[in-house]
């Protein structure tokens, strides 16, 4: 399994590389918003700067905007940080989750990013 996670003062964070399913994100993403955590949580920070390859289905893009919204209901103001690479496929998949995520109106404050320490300072801002 191709990602490391950690719960750390109130924030998450997952790593993934390698060549990554949709399924294998679906299970981080599951085990994140099923934690006992996740209730007191306020950032979390998913890097997918070194996924050499995204394997999604548009279903599962819109399954995971789908379950993030509803996340979104027991955990209104949580701010999240996607890091992916400037251009490519792992990044239009991204994008496509975030445009879906506004599309029905997901209350958190996701960002995307190119670089994993302008993401870190970002979450830390506020």
């Amino acid at each position: 399994m191709p990602h490391l996670t950690n719960w750390e003062n109130n924030s998450f964070y997952a790593k993934f590389w390698g060549e990554v399913p949709a399924t294998e994100i679906e299970m981080v993403n599951t085990k994140f918003l099923g934690d006992f955590r996740f209730e007191e949580v306020r950032y979390s920070f998913w890097d997918m700067s070194r996924i050499s390859k995204l394997t999604a289905a548009e279903s599962d893009i819109e399954y995971a905007a789908a379950i993030d919204k509803g996340a979104s209901t027991i955990r209104p103001r949580l701010r999240g940080a996607i890091v992916v690479p400037e251009t490519g496929q792992v990044r239009e998949m991204v994008e496509q989750y975030l445009a879906i995520s506004a599309q029905v109106d997901t209350s958190w404050d996701t960002r995307l990013f190119t670089n994993a320490d302008a993401a870190k300072t970002w979450l830390a801002s506020r």
